[in-house]
Protein backbone atom coordinates (compact mmCIF):
# COMPACT_ATOMS: atom_id res chain seq x y z
CA UNK A 1 0.00 0.00 0.00
CA UNK A 2 1.16 3.31 -1.28
CA UNK A 3 0.56 6.15 1.44
CA UNK A 4 0.87 9.08 -0.96
CA UNK A 5 -1.96 7.77 -2.96
CA UNK A 6 -4.55 9.34 -0.28
CA UNK A 7 -2.19 11.03 1.96
CA UNK A 8 0.33 14.03 1.81
CA UNK A 9 2.99 14.86 4.16
CA UNK A 10 3.07 18.51 5.21
CA UNK A 11 5.99 19.67 7.93
CA UNK A 12 6.54 15.92 8.74
CA UNK A 13 2.90 15.05 9.49
CA UNK A 14 1.11 12.97 7.05
CA UNK A 15 -2.51 13.97 6.79
CA UNK A 16 -5.40 11.88 4.71
CA UNK A 17 -6.35 13.67 1.53
CA UNK A 18 -9.86 14.71 1.32
CA UNK A 19 -9.78 14.19 -2.09
CA UNK A 20 -9.94 10.50 -2.45
CA UNK A 21 -13.13 9.99 -0.23
CA UNK A 22 -14.69 12.49 -1.83
CA UNK A 23 -13.69 10.74 -6.10
CA UNK A 24 -15.09 7.45 -4.39
CA UNK A 25 -18.32 8.51 -3.25
CA UNK A 26 -19.05 10.37 -6.64
CA UNK A 27 -17.98 7.00 -8.34
CA UNK A 28 -20.33 4.87 -5.85
CA UNK A 29 -23.13 7.75 -7.04
CA UNK A 30 -22.52 7.21 -10.63
CA UNK A 31 -22.57 3.24 -10.04
CA UNK A 32 -26.33 3.74 -8.30
CA UNK A 33 -27.61 5.81 -11.27
CA UNK A 34 -25.71 2.76 -13.82
CA UNK A 35 -27.70 -0.02 -11.67
CA UNK A 36 -30.96 1.95 -11.47
CA UNK A 37 -30.99 1.64 -15.47
CA UNK A 38 -29.94 -2.06 -15.51
CA UNK A 39 -32.78 -2.48 -12.85
CA UNK A 40 -35.59 -0.43 -14.62
CA UNK A 41 -35.03 -2.88 -17.57
CA UNK A 42 -35.12 -5.86 -15.90
CA UNK A 43 -38.50 -4.62 -14.31
CA UNK A 44 -39.38 -3.81 -17.81
CA UNK A 45 -38.46 -7.58 -18.95
CA UNK A 46 -40.00 -9.59 -16.01
CA UNK A 47 -43.80 -7.56 -15.98
CA UNK A 48 -44.10 -7.86 -19.74
CA UNK A 49 -43.05 -12.00 -19.30
CA UNK A 50 -46.17 -12.30 -16.57
CA UNK A 51 -48.60 -10.84 -18.87
CA UNK A 52 -49.82 -10.83 -22.51
CA UNK A 53 -48.48 -9.44 -25.57
CA UNK A 54 -51.43 -6.99 -25.46
CA UNK A 55 -51.95 -3.13 -24.26
CA UNK A 56 -52.65 -2.37 -20.92
CA UNK A 57 -55.84 -1.25 -21.48
CA UNK A 58 -57.14 -4.66 -22.74
CA UNK A 59 -55.42 -6.49 -20.03
CA UNK A 60 -51.99 -6.73 -20.80
CA UNK A 61 -49.28 -6.01 -17.71
CA UNK A 62 -46.97 -3.17 -17.94
CA UNK A 63 -43.89 -2.01 -16.23
CA UNK A 64 -40.96 0.51 -15.68
CA UNK A 65 -43.19 2.46 -17.90
CA UNK A 66 -42.48 6.50 -17.43
CA UNK A 67 -45.50 6.89 -15.41
CA UNK A 68 -43.82 4.21 -13.47
CA UNK A 69 -40.08 5.60 -13.12
CA UNK A 70 -41.12 9.50 -12.91
CA UNK A 71 -43.92 8.10 -9.99
CA UNK A 72 -42.15 5.68 -7.91
CA UNK A 73 -38.23 5.24 -8.94
CA UNK A 74 -36.87 8.92 -10.49
CA UNK A 75 -37.53 11.14 -7.52
CA UNK A 76 -36.49 8.64 -4.71
CA UNK A 77 -33.23 7.97 -6.64
CA UNK A 78 -32.79 11.85 -7.45
CA UNK A 79 -33.39 12.15 -3.16
CA UNK A 80 -30.91 9.52 -2.00
CA UNK A 81 -28.32 10.46 -4.61
CA UNK A 82 -28.72 14.44 -3.53
CA UNK A 83 -28.03 13.17 0.38
CA UNK A 84 -25.50 10.81 -0.61
CA UNK A 85 -23.17 13.35 -2.49
CA UNK A 86 -23.83 16.51 0.03
CA UNK A 87 -22.84 14.00 2.88
CA UNK A 88 -19.55 13.18 0.93
CA UNK A 89 -19.05 17.15 0.08
CA UNK A 90 -19.62 17.93 3.75
CA UNK A 91 -16.99 15.07 4.90
CA UNK A 92 -14.09 16.45 2.67
CA UNK A 93 -14.59 19.83 3.89
CA UNK A 94 -14.72 18.98 7.12
CA UNK A 95 -11.39 16.83 6.31
CA UNK A 96 -9.89 19.41 4.80
CA UNK A 97 -10.08 22.03 7.32
CA UNK A 98 -9.17 19.75 9.89
CA UNK A 99 -5.93 19.14 7.69
CA UNK A 100 -5.14 22.94 7.65
CA UNK A 101 -6.06 23.29 11.46
CA UNK A 102 -3.67 20.61 11.72
CA UNK A 103 -0.72 21.96 9.93
CA UNK A 104 -1.22 25.99 11.68
CA UNK A 105 -1.37 23.91 14.94
CA UNK A 106 2.20 22.24 14.41
CA UNK A 107 3.32 25.57 12.75
CA UNK A 108 2.33 27.54 15.49
CA UNK A 109 4.28 24.87 18.05
CA UNK A 110 7.37 24.95 16.08
CA UNK A 111 7.18 28.80 16.12
CA UNK A 112 6.54 28.96 19.78
CA UNK A 113 9.32 26.65 20.33
CA UNK A 114 11.41 28.95 18.61
CA UNK A 115 11.13 31.92 20.59
CA UNK A 116 11.43 30.25 23.47
CA UNK A 117 14.89 28.48 22.26
CA UNK A 118 15.54 32.48 21.45
CA UNK A 119 14.86 33.99 24.03
CA UNK A 120 16.27 31.22 26.69
CA UNK A 121 12.43 31.87 28.67
CA UNK A 122 9.93 28.56 29.87
CA UNK A 123 6.56 30.38 29.47
CA UNK A 124 3.93 29.04 32.11
CA UNK A 125 0.20 28.50 31.17
CA UNK A 126 -1.04 27.78 34.51
CA UNK A 127 -3.26 30.75 35.63
CA UNK A 128 -2.44 34.01 36.74
CA UNK A 129 -2.34 35.28 40.28
CA UNK A 130 -4.07 38.92 39.84
CA UNK A 131 -2.40 40.25 43.07
CA UNK A 132 -0.37 39.71 45.60
CA UNK A 133 -1.19 41.46 49.13
CA UNK A 134 1.88 40.68 50.53
CA UNK A 135 4.08 42.36 48.43
CA UNK A 136 6.00 44.80 50.74
CA UNK A 137 6.14 47.52 48.15
CA UNK A 138 2.28 47.42 47.25
CA UNK A 139 3.09 46.79 44.09
CA UNK A 140 0.31 44.72 41.95
CA UNK A 141 2.05 41.96 40.33
CA UNK A 142 0.89 38.99 38.54
CA UNK A 143 2.87 35.59 38.97
CA UNK A 144 2.18 32.23 38.29
CA UNK A 145 1.98 29.78 41.88
CA UNK A 146 4.60 27.39 42.43
CA UNK A 147 7.88 26.96 43.33
CA UNK A 148 9.11 27.44 39.36
CA UNK A 149 9.81 30.79 38.44
CA UNK A 150 8.52 31.79 34.65
CA UNK A 151 11.41 33.92 34.70
CA UNK A 152 14.88 32.51 34.71
CA UNK A 153 16.97 34.94 37.11
CA UNK A 154 20.61 34.13 37.06
CA UNK A 155 21.37 34.07 41.40
CA UNK A 156 24.42 36.66 41.03
CA UNK A 157 25.01 40.09 42.70
CA UNK A 158 23.83 41.70 39.52
CA UNK A 159 21.14 43.67 41.04
CA UNK A 160 19.51 47.14 40.73
CA UNK A 161 18.98 49.11 37.44
CA UNK A 162 19.06 47.23 34.49
CA UNK A 163 18.62 43.91 35.26
CA UNK A 164 15.98 41.28 36.59
CA UNK A 165 15.63 39.99 39.73
CA UNK A 166 13.69 38.37 42.15
CA UNK A 167 12.76 40.19 44.90
CA UNK A 168 10.67 38.43 47.87
CA UNK A 169 9.06 35.80 45.39
CA UNK A 170 8.33 38.81 42.74
CA UNK A 171 10.21 39.21 39.57
CA UNK A 172 10.92 42.51 38.91
CA UNK A 173 12.56 44.65 36.25
CA UNK A 174 14.48 48.69 37.04
CA UNK A 175 15.07 51.00 34.27
CA UNK A 176 15.36 54.63 34.62
CA UNK A 177 14.31 54.53 38.46
CA UNK A 178 11.09 52.75 37.45
CA UNK A 179 10.57 49.23 39.11
CA UNK A 180 8.36 46.84 36.71
CA UNK A 181 7.08 43.67 37.68
CA UNK A 182 7.54 41.81 35.05
CA UNK A 183 6.78 37.90 34.07
CA UNK A 184 6.87 35.98 30.62
CA UNK A 185 3.97 35.46 28.43
CA UNK A 186 1.82 32.78 28.37
CA UNK A 187 0.75 30.96 25.41
CA UNK A 188 -2.29 32.44 24.70
CA UNK A 189 -0.85 36.07 25.01
CA UNK A 190 2.44 34.24 22.80
CA UNK A 191 -0.47 33.69 20.45
CA UNK A 192 -1.91 37.25 20.42
CA UNK A 193 0.99 38.90 19.58
CA UNK A 194 3.15 36.47 17.61
CA UNK A 195 4.00 38.80 14.57
CA UNK A 196 5.03 41.48 16.75
CA UNK A 197 7.18 39.05 18.58
CA UNK A 198 8.85 37.30 15.77
CA UNK A 199 9.83 40.58 13.80
CA UNK A 200 9.44 43.82 15.80
CA UNK A 201 13.17 44.19 18.15
CA UNK A 202 12.74 47.68 19.15
CA UNK A 203 15.14 48.99 21.56
CA UNK A 204 15.51 48.76 25.41
CA UNK A 205 12.30 49.65 27.41
CA UNK A 206 9.78 50.01 24.67
CA UNK A 207 6.51 48.60 25.29
CA UNK A 208 2.99 48.70 24.08
CA UNK A 209 -0.62 47.71 25.44
CA UNK A 210 -3.16 45.41 23.75
CA UNK A 211 -6.24 43.51 25.07
CA UNK A 212 -5.60 45.54 28.45
CA UNK A 213 -2.30 43.77 29.15
CA UNK A 214 1.35 46.37 28.84
CA UNK A 215 4.39 44.05 26.89
CA UNK A 216 7.97 45.66 27.62
CA UNK A 217 10.86 44.54 25.60
CA UNK A 218 14.31 44.49 27.49
CA UNK A 219 17.74 44.56 25.72
CA UNK A 220 20.40 46.06 27.32
CA UNK A 221 22.98 43.21 27.30
CA UNK A 222 22.78 42.19 31.06
CA UNK A 223 20.77 39.35 30.68
CA UNK A 224 18.75 37.47 27.37
CA UNK A 225 16.91 40.25 25.34
CA UNK A 226 13.07 39.28 24.93
CA UNK A 227 9.67 40.51 25.17
CA UNK A 228 7.51 40.48 28.46
CA UNK A 229 3.93 41.07 30.42
CA UNK A 230 4.29 44.39 32.70
CA UNK A 231 2.45 43.53 36.02
CA UNK A 232 3.22 46.21 38.30
CA UNK A 233 5.25 49.38 38.40
CA UNK A 234 6.04 51.23 40.85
Amino acid sequence: MNLDDFSTTVDDMRYINPQVGLDESNAFIENLRNTQGQRTAEIAEDTYNLGTAVPSNLGGLGGAGTYFTSRYQTPQTNDAIANLRTAAQMQALTSAMNNLLGQAKQRYAKAYKSYQKRHNVNPSTNPINPTNPANPKGLTFDTNPGSNSTIQVDPNTNTGEGFIENVGGQTQYTKDGKVYGIRTPNAGEYAQNKGTFDTMKPADGYSYTRNGKTYMYINNGKQPSGWYVVTGVK
